[in-house]
């Protein structure tokens, strides 16, 4: 079974790879958009704040699915022949 702190390193490195991508997204609109005044997008919104909460929820998920997806191999693992370490 692998540790938890490997399984906490990718959710994170996903997390971090959604959050640039949200934030590259945010920043073609902003440039692209080219509107100034009232109906401008708000920058602090586009490039940090909405990429951070992506980014979270997407190295939550992955790390809670990586969890659930060790269980169900453990337990299978104990009924087979086979041990799940000596495949990585």
């Amino acid at each position: 079974m692998r540790s938890i702190g490997r399984r906490l390193f990718w959710a994170l490195t996903w997390g971090t790879g959604v959050a640039i991508g949200v934030a590259a997204g945010g920043w073609l609109t902003i440039a692209g958009s080219g509107v100034v005044g009232l109906e401008s997008p708000d920058l602090m919104t586009d490039l940090v704040v909405l990429p951070v909460i992506v980014g979270a929820l997407v190295a939550v998920v992955h790390f809670a699915g990586s969890l659930v997806v060790g269980v169900f191999r453990k337990t299978r693992a104990s009924d087979g022949d086979y041990d799940d370490d000596e495949r990585e």
